[in-house]
């Protein structure tokens, strides 16, 4: 939720820059090292696309959503994204 930092936040953060890199989501997350507005807008974001309740919590629904937008077999300049993509392949992708 808003205001934590910790290692989880941080592997989060990760697969939404990712989404928001290939162009699933449109919410960039924020540059703070915990959970912050940018982070929260682009949980929001994903609970939207996918039909969740929309409350800027990554709980356990939101999980499986960022899980299941991934799984999607996400692809950008023919780089493919599954549930298996380790974070740090995530992170190359995103940029960060």
């Amino acid at each position: 939720k808003k205001g934590d930092t910790n290692n989880f936040v941080l592997t989060i953060k990760r697969q939404l820059q990712a989404l928001y890199s290939i162009g699933v989501i449109q919410s960039k997350c924020d540059d703070s090292k915990g959970f912050g507005d940018g982070t929260e807008e682009a949980i929001k974001e994903v609970q939207e696309l996918s039909n969740i309740a929309v409350d800027g919590i990554c709980g356990e629904n939101t999980i499986k959503a960022i899980d299941a937008l991934i799984k999607n077999n996400i692809t950008k300049n023919n780089t493919t994204v599954t549930k298996s993509t380790t974070v740090a392949e995530l992170s190359k992708l995103a940029g960060v």
